[in-house]
């Protein structure tokens, strides 16, 4: 049985290709990458949309987040720190973009290998060994240790698989795990599922830790 659908091997990820069902799963007849059209079927051999690419924060959107956090926790008196590890210091950079961000961000740790982790977070060896570094327990400890580490009052961390390798059937490429904390409170984590390509994960991620400040700054 075939069926026309957008190719999302081709060049736009627009065109009409034809796709089938074989004995490999969906492959596309007419786009020459067809491999990649089979890879982005579902595991019930449904072939998916491509993904709405209005969904991904520009850069206007991750500056005017990080303008509200900034003015929420200036109000407030309290300082930020940040712990990341697949955004390698991004949501670091759009804070820092922000004027006047010296009144309210204290410091942001990149650390991306697990000694990195370790040395600078105080994520403990057997947690990493047993959890793996994307994963609920390694964010909790990641954004402690921000705290424990640093003079600020709120803290964010992240780590997760922005691809395009590295991914595993339990932890595909696209899971992030957030971790939010405030000094003396207790820490909350939640994992999320992006889609897209590296740069589509890593800008979702920074939109989704900068919320979750505006909610704890909030006191949500």
């Amino acid at each position: 049985m075939a069926a026309e659908r957008p190719c999302l091997a081709g060049d736009d990820g627009r065109t009409p290709c034809f796709v089938e069902a074989n004995d490999r799963g969906w492959q596309c007849r007419s786009c020459p990458r067809g491999l990649r059209a089979r890879e982005a079927a579902g595991p019930d051999g449904s072939y998916p949309m491509p993904m709405d690419t209005t969904a991904i924060p520009d850069d206007d959107t991750l500056h005017a987040l990080a303008a509200e956090v900034g003015g929420l926790l200036q109000a407030r008196n309290q300082m930020l720190a940040t712990a990341e590890s697949c955004t390698g210091g991004w949501i670091a950079k759009t804070i820092t973009d922000i004027p006047g961000s010296s009144t309210w961000f204290d410091c942001g740790m990149t650390a991306y290998s697990y000694e990195a982790k370790q040395a600078l977070l105080g994520v403990r060896p057997e947690t990493l060994t047993e959890h793996g570094a994307v994963s609920r327990e390694t964010v909790l400890e990641m954004v402690s240790g921000a705290l424990v580490n640093s003079g600020a009052s709120i803290a964010v961390a992240v780590t997760g698989i922005a691809g395009p390798g590295g991914g595993t059937p339990d932890k595909p490429v696209g899971t992030v795990w957030i971790g939010w904390k405030r000094r003396g409170g207790y820490p909350r984590a939640e994992v999320f599922h992006f889609e897209g390509d590296r740069e589509a994960v890593r800008r979702q991620t920074v939109a989704a830790a900068l919320r979750g400040l505006l909610a704890l700054a909030k006191g949500a």
